[in-house]
């Protein structure tokens, strides 16, 4: 059990890519972000690609980038928001680890995403309550039905979160 993967799912501004980063460290595992491999990977934005490609070029290549991460083991994986609209990905992240969904507010994501907005440009012209509203509506059900476990990252830092993952999670 120990050398599965463990993935982050939830939306923009629970917390995925900090409270990763504190956990992997504390686990001693590889932290790997998806939204910066593939900004890396490709030299562009996470924006850029969505406003070129549209939200479906963004899918095919988490896809692509998750099924690769999939047959490595040991790995933390923050995933990107909508990783999990693909029924083809939630097989392979159940298949292939611990899904561990991050839940916050939408109050809590809106702070949390207006805190840099240079991070997500794409926002910035948007009703942030309504946009995060309605994909949140999409997505809530699938992020519930694959996780195995649920954490609310309301209140308490990244470190406060990542501890009560690792006291609730039996294997560590």
């Amino acid at each position: 059990m120990e050398s599965r993967n463990i993935y982050l799912v939830g939306p923009m501004g629970v917390g995925k890519s900090a409270i990763g980063k504190a956990l992997a460290q504390r686990l001693s595992r590889q932290f790997i972000d998806t939204d910066q491999t593939i900004e890396l990977n490709t030299g562009v934005s996470i924006d850029w690609i969505c406003e070129k490609e549209q939200e479906a070029g963004l899918l095919v290549r988490e896809a692509a980038l998750i099924e690769t991460l999939s047959q490595q083991t040991g790995l933390l994986v923050s995933t990107g928001g909508g990783t999990i609209l693909s029924e083809a990905v939630r097989g392979i992240l159940r298949a292939t680890g611990l899904v561990v969904y991050l839940s916050a507010t939408i109050g809590t994501q809106k702070k949390r995403i207006q805190m840099t907005p240079q991070k997500r440009p794409a926002l910035i012209d948007k009703e942030l309550d309504v946009y995060l509203a309605e994909i949140n509506a999409l997505r809530e059900p699938l992020y519930a039905e694959l996780a195995d476990y649920e954490f609310p990252t309301d209140h308490g830092g990244p470190h406060k979160i990542a501890e009560q993952i690792m006291a609730q999670l039996m294997f560590f």
